[in-house]
């Protein structure tokens, strides 16, 4: 289990790009800004690309973790949620016969449009439709496609890499069946920082008005059909496990489980998003089954999403391509020996060499609402250090408007302190003082101009 794991971005395609291609989003996003349409920057047709990501070719595509390890002779699958729209648009138009899926992946099966049911898929180029049925419940789709894909792999003697992304817990957040009744009396975490806000916060924090009665019965349903919806990926995380054990690969096999975003459900009054620099939003859960890796060990690490495709290529044998920022931490993994806390003690040792700043970027899709809230918009710009060692454990952050595409001139700025104040509820900014203001500040800007293990990580 890892205790400091980060995305680099806080929402779906660019998070998912980072995971995909172990670059940094400023890498990845379009080159310069473009504008956007009214709403949602990831509509069809949208010029700002997929959340401001440039998913074009070979930009991308020949970038990614499938594509090196299909060079490398694995058998490699994506299955589930790829991109976002319109990321997604030029793999599921259908007036075309035939959608090439992207290089890389011996099997594409992705989402066209991203539900629970009534879904169009491509497949290897040609578009599948799975309708309402219970048999058509995504989850369970991506779980049995998975399966046989691996089951393919080892007739055929291949190693595989396989991507796999249902669509849970991702609203609407639709149960399967059998799950619908669970969890009846389970409500959303009430932490410190729920329905809580301050006036030297950002914003868009500061003006968030109460979360009333309505909103958190609200909120109530959605966290409990959230879980709902985790038990058929529970279910699907057991079945490919017991596939791999009966096909004798479990000895054999890294399992990476973690998520492309954290979520907000009350927090600093924000009833329902991501997409913000609060650890709600910034850290999820990481967890890893594989060879090298001893059950219980607790990994320290500053590590997050850009860290995966570096990793993934050492365990295939080969050092990360030139262009991926992340670095490897499978070197980190204390061996398995006899049941003893060495491997927790070891773990820690080895963090104390690795990096101790990790980059956190955001650019708005525009302006968002949720149950009346507004959960983003064009100024909630920012970039951001998430700073974890012996002697801090900090989050700061410079606001920018979303114009502002080199970050040149930030109007806005928070610091916390999450050692003595681990909900965030106090901005330490205004009291720091400036050779420590300066110094994060020149940190910060290395980080988001690098490109390239050796200058980010």
């Amino acid at each position: 289990m890892f205790t400091n794991w980060f995305v680099n971005t806080p929402v779906c395609c660019p998070s998912r790009s980072t995971i995909l291609s172990g670059r940094y989003q400023h890498n990845i996003r379009d080159s310069h800004y473009e504008g956007k349409p009214e709403g949602l920057c990831d509509k069809i047709g949208s010029t700002c690309g997929c959340m401001h990501i440039n998913y074009t070719k070979p930009f991308f595509e020949r970038h990614t973790i499938g594509h090196y390890l299909n060079n490398m002779g694995y058998s490699t699958a994506v299955i589930g949620k790829y991109l976002n729209p319109p990321g997604m648009q030029p793999f599921c138009d259908k007036h075309k016969a035939f959608n090439p899926a992207p290089p890389g992946w011996d099997l594409f099966y992705t989402m066209c449009n991203q539900a629970y049911y009534n879904v169009t898929w491509n497949r290897n180029g040609k578009l599948e439709y799975t309708g309402d049925q219970p048999r058509n419940y995504t989850t369970c789709l991506v779980g049995n496609t998975t399966i046989e894909f691996i089951k393919q792999s080892v007739d055929e003697g291949r190693p595989f890499f396989t991507y796999v992304a249902p669509r849970a817990p991702h609203l609407p957040s639709t149960p399967a069946p059998w799950y619908m009744d669970k969890f009846p009396h389970k409500t959303a975490p009430h932490t410190p920082n729920y329905n809580f806000t301050a006036p030297d916060m950002h914003w868009m924090i500061a003006q968030q008005p109460i979360i009333t009665t309505k909103q958190a019965a609200a909120i109530d349903n959605e966290f409990r059909d959230r879980w709902r919806t985790l038990l058929s990926v529970d279910d699907m995380m057991k079945a490919i496990v017991d596939t791999l054990t009966e096909l004798k690969e479990l000895d054999n096999t890294y399992i990476f489980y973690t998520s492309d975003n954290g979520y907000n459900l009350g927090q600093f009054r924000l009833p329902s998003e991501k997409m913000n620099m609060y650890e709600n939003d910034i850290r999820v859960p990481m967890a890893a089954f594989g060879p090298t890796v001893k059950p219980g060990t607790k990994m320290r690490a500053l590590t997050g999403s850009v860290d995966l495709a570096p990793t993934f290529m050492q365990i295939a044998g080969q050092g990360a391509p030139a262009t991926m920022d992340g670095a490897s931490f499978l070197h980190m993994f204390p061996k398995a020996t006899a049941d003893t806390e060495e491997p927790m003690v070891e773990a820690q040792q080895q963090s104390s060499k690795w990096r101790s700043k990790y980059l956190i970027e955001y650019q708005s899709i525009g302006l968002l609402r949720a149950r009346s809230h507004i959960v983003d918009c064009e100024n909630n710009t920012y970039i951001g250090l998430r700073v974890v060692n012996s002697s801090m454990n900090w989050m700061y952050a410079e606001f920018y408007h979303l114009k502002d595409w080199q970050y040149q001139n930030p109007y806005f700025y928070e610091l916390y302190d999450l050692a003595k104040d681990p909900y965030q509820k106090q901005n330490l900014y205004s009291s720091t003082p400036p050779a420590t203001k300066h110094v994060l500040h020149s940190e910060l800007h290395q980080l988001v101009h690098c490109k390239g293990a050796e200058q980010c990580s």
